[in-house]
């Protein structure tokens, strides 16, 4: 059926985009061949009346978007792309968000390419993306605040790591777990960093690589906890 198949696209977008920013000029081979294998069906779905009022509908709208920036199943357009991508994400959706704020970022079918104001347009809308669940812009957002300088605001980069960590990124626990014994951007808190460590399977892994390197896993803990504690 053909809203199962957009469905089911979104999906495949959804999942590929949750931990990856977006290369606008290198298509997702995935991706691209579910598009190709149903291009009839998608078609056929975006005729469909249903989908004609596209502003009541984020997630189609990005869809729309999508396909116009990779010129598959409709005629490439950059300006398309962007056109929708708005409308998905002045409506809530999360991909639309990750993508308007990538052409903003990259001065790609912006109205203007101010750098200055296209900068923070796309900063504008990674945020909102981050804070709907998407790992990859909130990994990105603490990173680009860690690197703002004269600016650096280490409040930011916890932030935006602690909400990557509290979505179940397993980096983010980890890169979280070391703020707190650091007290970098929050207060120091042993129990807090303790809890992510665990969290993430940090031991787990760490156990397993010691016993592939014939080393005492729980001499190796105590020493780890002994240097957490000192710090």
């Amino acid at each position: 059926m053909p809203t199962l198949t957009l469905d089911k696209l979104y999906e495949l977008v959804l999942e590929y985009f949750a931990t990856k920013i977006p290369c606008i000029s290198k298509p997702v081979n995935s991706i691209t061949e579910y598009i190709k294998t149903n291009t009839l069906e998608l078609s056929e779905a975006f005729k469909q009346e249903e989908f004609t009022n596209i502003n009541s509908n984020a997630k189609y709208a990005f869809l729309l978007g999508y396909l116009h920036i990779q010129g598959l199943v409709v005629q490439k357009s950059i300006d398309s792309a962007f056109k929708y991508f708005k409308i998905a994400a002045e409506n809530g959706d999360t991909l639309g968000s990750l993508w308007l704020g990538t052409c903003y970022l990259e001065n790609i079918g912006t109205p203007t390419t101010h750098n200055e104001g296209n900068k923070k347009e796309g900063i504008h809308w990674y945020e909102k993306s981050a804070k709907s669940g998407n790992y990859a812009t909130q990994s990105f957002l603490a990173e680009y605040y860690s690197l703002l300088q004269p600016n650096y605001d280490p409040a930011k980069v916890f932030y935006w790591r602690n909400l990557g960590a509290e979505s179940g990124s397993q980096a983010a626990q980890l890169a979280t777990a070391r703020l707190y014994v650091r007290g970098k951007g929050t207060n120091k808190d042993l129990h807090c960093a303790l809890r992510l460590y665990l969290k993430s399977g940090f031991f787990e892994t760490m156990k397993i690589d010691l016993e592939i390197k014939n080393v005492n896993y729980r001499r190796r803990r105590c020493c780890f906890l002994k240097n957490i504690i000192s710090s």
